[in-house]
């Protein structure tokens, strides 16, 4: 065979493969969608929104996609729909060969809980994103109280940082509370010794204990390695041998020291 019939003959192959690929293409895009998917990715332990709430809000606000012609179907307009969702953190829409569209959503996972002095409370994410509070859900969440970020529901799904506000108005405080928990949540030590923290200023952070009536002087949001050291020092070789009843609080912002703060109620109640 020379080689001008062998190139004929891969030119009529390829040609056919062409037209054979293009009719499966517009035979797939006709066929109708025989699935809506939706799978949380990582969610495990998170199940405060359901497949179902999914599908109705895309269906509400675009289309029914189960029943749909596949090629009328438009992934994005979906994406962005199930992206408005406040407990959404990513999500992937595509189409598999069997005609089923699937949506892979990850959700965002909540560290801690703020109540601003109003009495409203939010949660921000681990990735520092503002969400509302699901409703019939709990969560062991690390509380935070004080002078923070008021409540606006404006502010679901931006990050602390992004949010331009005044540092009077407490954005600054949130910022620094939640890098202080995301320090907490790290550590396995802490996870359940650590309940609240309050913000006095933007230049102060008090830690409330879980188990104990003291509290610890945090300060600012600095030299957060060397400061969780010493918490590591204060509850494994000082809480368990002192009776922490004769002290009010204890301040850890001066570098290599404890200072503790006498409970004068204490040594009045001893003298009676």
């Amino acid at each position: 065979m020379n080689k001008k019939l062998r190139f004929l003959i891969g030119i009529v192959v390829l040609i056919a493969l062409i037209l054979f690929f293009r009719s499966r293409i517009n035979s797939y895009d006709s066929s109708i969608c025989s699935e809506f998917r939706i799978e949380f990715v990582d969610c495990d332990s998170v199940s405060y929104i359901t497949s179902e709430q999914i599908r109705d809000v895309v269906r509400v606000e675009y289309q029914s996609v189960e029943g749909a012609v596949i090629g009328d179907i438009d992934l994005e307009i979906i994406k962005d729909i199930i992206a408005t969702n406040p407990y959404v953190s990513d999500v992937n829409v595509f189409k598999s060969l069997d005609a089923v569209i699937t949506a892979e959503i990850n959700l965002r996972v909540p560290l801690m809980r703020v109540f601003d002095k109003k009495g409203n409370s939010y949660m921000v994410d681990k990735k520092g994103e503002i969400m509302p509070v699901p409703e019939g859900h709990s969560f062991y969440l690390i509380c935070v109280t004080g002078n923070v970020l008021d409540f606006n529901p404006e502010f679901f799904g931006k990050r602390i940082q992004q949010l331009e506000l005044k540092s009077s108005e407490g954005s600054e405080a949130l910022n620094a509370s939640w890098m202080i928990a995301s320090v907490l949540d790290r550590d396995p030590e802490f996870q359940e010794l650590i309940s609240q923290i309050n913000v006095v200023t933007g230049d102060s952070i008090e830690l409330i204990p879980a188990i104990g009536d003291f509290i610890i002087t945090f300060g600012k949001p600095e030299e957060l390695q060397e400061k969780l050291e010493k918490l590591k020092i204060l509850y494994a070789n000082i809480i368990p041998y002192v009776d922490m009843n004769q002290y009010t609080g204890v301040d850890i912002t001066i570098k290599n020291q404890f200072v503790f703060q006498k409970n004068m109620l204490y040594e009045t109640e001893r003298e009676q």
